[in-house]
């Protein structure tokens, strides 16, 4: 095991989860910084590091975009069948029939374009934000 190695997987592990991303408004900022530790690990002699930086960090703002997603099919086929008195005999049909020849039966193609209409009209819209990306650009490694 490389001691230096090591020092850096341990730091970047904290770093995910320590940092508090609400506490960093979008910009830019200069940031000098000293990191410096002790590795012990086994079949490694104790060595101290020591590492100083100047850098940029930059915080990007946050990005909203439109998504949308069709209903669960599941849920769908669920509340299609509700109301159908031989809801349990036709999934039974659909399943011998799939297993015998690994298809699904053949459906007119006004069926599908018409069930295909319908989920269009029940597709949801929805916004969704991404953080901005954070980076860090090293200016001077001392």
């Amino acid at each position: 095991m490389d001691a230096k190695s090591a020092f850096w997987a341990a730091i970047n592990y904290l770093a995910k989860n320590r940092f508090d991303r609400e506490q960093l408004p979008p910009g830019e900022a200069e940031v000098e910084l000293t990191v410096s530790g002790t590795v012990r690990a086994k079949g490694l002699r104790k060595k101290a590091i020591s590492e100083s930086f100047v850098g940029k960090l930059n915080i990007a703002e946050d990005q909203t975009s439109a998504c949308s997603s069709a209903p669960n099919a599941a849920h769908l086929i669920a509340l299609l069948l509700a109301d159908h008195p031989n809801a349990e005999r036709a999934l039974q049909n659909v399943e011998a029939y799939f297993a015998q020849h690994k298809a699904l039966k053949a459906v007119g193609a006004e069926k599908i374009a018409a069930i295909d209409l319908v989920l269009k009209r029940l597709r949801q819209v929805a916004n969704v934000t991404k953080s901005g990306s954070i980076t860090f650009k090293v200016l001077t490694n001392e």
